[in-house]
């Protein structure tokens, strides 16, 4: 679904989607511990995009903010803390 985007940015997100719905069938069979390792890579995924994207050229950063962000205090006071330098 997002390879057709291309490159780090597509993998990544195809990797989110599929930790995504892995989650959600986790829920459903009640398998819940078994997502917190699931959540750390998606979590980390967006991170790595979003620090991408603030180190897109200039004509790139011309276009309209996300509509939503991640709430890193809350991701990381549930997850263990993310490997990635965080960027501002």
């Amino acid at each position: 679904m997002f390879l057709a985007i291309g490159g780090a940015t597509g993998q990544l997100l195809e990797q989110s989607a599929q930790a995504l719905d892995q989650i959600s069938a986790n829920f459903a069979a009640f398998k819940i511990n078994e997502n917190i390792n699931l959540f750390c890579q998606a979590r980390n995924n967006i991170l790595a995009i979003l620090s991408d994207l603030n180190d897109m050229p200039e004509l790139m950063k011309q276009m309209p903010p996300l509509p939503v962000k991640l709430n890193e205090d809350l991701a990381n006071s549930i997850l263990p803390r993310s490997s990635l330098p965080k960027k501002s």
